[in-house]
């Protein structure tokens, strides 16, 4: 909305500079927001690959992980669409869900009672906010990470993912 957009255009002239994740973003934000290319400094994201390394050991389950709000911009009602038809064809598979749960003003309702009404309890497992040493050892086990968010700032957690030998799968987006 215009306020939104108004409060960001005031934040992103008012700072010293501005930092972008890839060359590419870089030159996004540049012309979406008019800011001075000397203004934007590229950092690309990095992770500690002596922490998020794969258990060679561990065998992974038949199991998919979602690593965020539990919101709509984070794609998640997409994303639970999308795996109706998956647990028909893998009744088996187990779906983490780590993040926040939130209220879903549309569906009136919690993020965490929307995935349990479309989707069966046995597969699902929602856990809150989960801590590094515990979203270490779901990375070691899980077989793919599903990221159907519209926007990412940082885009950490695929990056994450990556280091532990999980399979991403997320959609194209800016950030």
């Amino acid at each position: 909305d215009r306020f939104q957009w108004l409060f960001q255009q005031i934040c992103l002239n008012r700072a010293d500079g501005i930092v972008a994740v890839s060359e590419d973003f870089a030159v996004y934000a540049s012309s979406l927001w008019n800011i001075p290319k000397n203004r934007l400094h590229v950092i690309h994201n990095l992770v500690d690959t002596e922490r998020f390394l794969p258990d060679n050991n561990q065998q992974r389950e038949q199991s998919i992980i979602f690593v965020g709000r539990l919101v709509k911009n984070k794609g998640l009602l997409v994303f639970v669409e999308a795996l109706r038809s998956l647990v028909n064809d893998f009744p088996d598979i187990k779906i983490y869900f780590a993040g926040l749960d939130y209220f879903l003003k549309d569906e009136n309702m919690k993020s965490s009672e929307y995935i349990l009404k479309y989707l069966p309890p046995k597969n699902v497992v929602i856990l809150g906010k989960v801590m590094v040493n515990d979203l270490i050892k779901l990375y070691q086990r899980c077989m793919i990470c599903v990221l159907p968010s519209f926007y990412e700032s940082f885009g950490m957690t695929a990056l994450e993912a990556m280091a532990f030998g999980v399979e991403v799968v997320e959609i194209r987006m800016g950030g």
